[in-house]
């Protein structure tokens, strides 16, 4: 692999990244979904609530690390040097 196809190749992740906030989503579908589940089922009969507590506990603490966390690729999208290359490899795929 030359350097080039790997800058190209980097940028295309960083695009995607980009546009496809997958910490977001992550957050979305460990939040208030398992709120909602543990509420439910803690009460039905036969259910280890203790089980389910602990579950529920594991999910907020996920969620919450997740909020903490910077957006994937952001120290890349911050770095002078690929920031730049970034630039001039969209401008000659523009000219093409």
């Amino acid at each position: 692999m030359n350097a080039l196809t790997f800058f190209r190749t980097l940028a295309d992740l960083l695009d995607a990244l980009k546009y496809g906030d997958v910490r977001s989503e992550m957050i979305k579908k460990t939040g208030p979904p398992a709120a909602k589940i543990a509420a439910v089922v803690r009460d039905r009969a036969g259910v280890d609530s203790e089980h389910v507590n602990a579950l529920h506990t594991d999910c907020k603490r996920c969620a919450n690390t997740l909020k903490a966390a910077p957006r994937l690729g952001q120290a890349l999208r911050e770095d002078h040097l690929i920031g730049a290359l970034h630039q001039r490899l969209s401008i000659t795929r523009r000219l093409l």
